[in-house]
């Protein structure tokens, strides 16, 4: 796959995720981060729409530092934060409901995110402290290392599961068979869907 279809490829699953967080009734606060090094590749359109939110660009080298300056920024101010992932699709309204219920319970809560690859795709809390960070493994998002350190946190932890990142060929023909199914039409609206198709038909030789 080319670098432009890469590109485009991913512009669409996080166009897709703004417009799920956009259409939910809890009207998320959203802060877009992207890689440092891909700062010369936004010109402010994605190729696709108008970008309507300001980037912050992290440091992935030191991802722990820079999304713990991000927070302390913010945390006093929301209850309910998650950091997504988005190279995936499976988030709907429904799972939005579901977090959002749950980071609203008094108890110190965590929600994961479980991707099929077994990797952690998105991350859920409602208290935030400076150690919080410390140890969580950003570099690989392993579910098993992640669920091992939140699991020493004084917190009620709740899993989720069934959300497809995209990193690999298999994964990208997996996203094909995916978004194939009915039952996953929910996934993202139909603009999204028939972009994404002509990736699939672009590249029908992966699939």
């Amino acid at each position: 796959m080319t670098a432009e279809y890469t590109s485009h490829l991913f512009s669409l699953l996080y166009l897709n995720l703004l417009e799920v967080l956009d259409n939910h009734s809890y009207k998320f606060e959203i802060k877009p981060c992207l890689d440092i090094e891909d700062k010369g590749f936004v010109n402010g359109s994605l190729g696709l729409q108008p970008i309507k939110r300001e980037f912050t660009f992290i440091n992935t080298s030191q991802l722990r530092t820079d999304l713990t300056e991000l927070l302390e920024k913010h945390s006093d101010r929301f209850s309910k934060n998650i950091i997504i992932r988005t190279n995936m699709i499976g988030i709907t309204l429904k799972d939005l409901d579901k977090i959002s219920n749950l980071l609203s319970l008094d108890d110190n809560v965590s929600v994961i995110g479980k991707g099929h690859n077994g990797k952690v795709n998105f991350f859920g809390f409602n208290k935030f402290f400076d150690d919080f960070f410390s140890d969580l493994p950003f570099r690989n998002y392993s579910y098993d290392t992640f669920l091992q350190r939140v699991c020493e946190l004084d917190n009620l932890l709740y899993i989720l599961d069934g959300y497809y990142p995209v990193e690999t060929v298999s994964d990208f023909r997996l996203l094909y068979k995916v978004l194939s199914k009915r039952e996953n039409y929910p996934f993202c609206s139909r603009e999204i869907h028939e972009k994404l198709t002509d990736i699939f038909i672009e590249y029908k030789e992966l699939l």
